[in-house]
């Protein structure tokens, strides 16, 4: 809880991965959605295409997509396309894609726009 809020204080405001983990960390604790996303958007904007977070920030993204911003879904949808031009990423894409009619349709919708 406390200890986990206050360390969003302390991330660098260009560390990717530091504001990935957070906004995961908020994820499993049950954090307001705002919360999460704030972070996620962070992590993102800080480094749009970092390869080896495409999939996972995209994953983290699904049961928040209609609390991103319209800039925020862009860049999702942009990460969508690298990540299925590079094999590693594309497999990992597909694999998320499978996982369930939901997350199927959500990333679909997010492709699409």
């Amino acid at each position: 809880g406390r200890n986990k809020q206050g360390r969003s204080l302390s991330v660098s405001p260009v560390d990717t991965y530091a504001w990935y983990q957070l906004a995961r960390e908020f994820h499993q604790l049950g954090e307001e959605p705002d919360r999460v996303v704030d972070a996620l958007e962070l992590s993102i904007y800080a480094s749009p295409f970092e390869l080896p977070l495409l999939t996972a920030r995209i994953e983290l993204a699904v049961p928040y997509l209609n609390y991103l911003d319209s800039d925020t879904r862009s860049l999702l949808a942009n990460q969508i396309a690298l990540a299925r031009l590079h094999p590693a990423t594309g497999k990992r894409l597909d694999a998320l894609w499978d996982r369930n009619d939901a997350t199927r349709l959500a990333l679909q919708a997010l492709s699409t726009e």
